[in-house]
């Protein structure tokens, strides 16, 4: 019966957490064709500034472990979120800004 060494084993689950990341990442953008983000509603843009700006600490809580999810298990998850955060608040108050309130 073959032994696996400590290496070997590390290999083979770096190898495992790639496919995954990458399988997952391949199946969320596959969902999120449309150009809406897996799970959304579609809204106006109106109604997406409006919403934006009525958000409570408590939805701003679950946007951020919503896009938690969509990112666990990457190495640099905390800084996805962190830019797709600023990417939302500068498309809002661009939208906003150009009159879709």
């Amino acid at each position: 019966m073959p032994l696996l060494s400590g290496p070997k084993l590390d290999g083979l689950v770096e190898e495992l957490r790639t496919w995954y990341l990458d399988e997952r990442e391949r199946l969320i953008q596959a969902l999120e064709e449309g150009g809406y983000p897996y799970g959304s509603v579609r809204k106006s843009p109106q109604e997406q500034v409006q919403q934006f700006f009525e958000m409570t600490d408590e939805d701003w809580q679950g946007l951020v472990a919503k896009l938690a999810e969509r990112h666990r298990g990457r190495p640099d998850a905390q800084e996805m979120v962190k830019a797709e955060l600023q990417d939302y608040v500068q498309k809002m108050t661009r939208t906003a800004s150009r009159g879709g309130m």
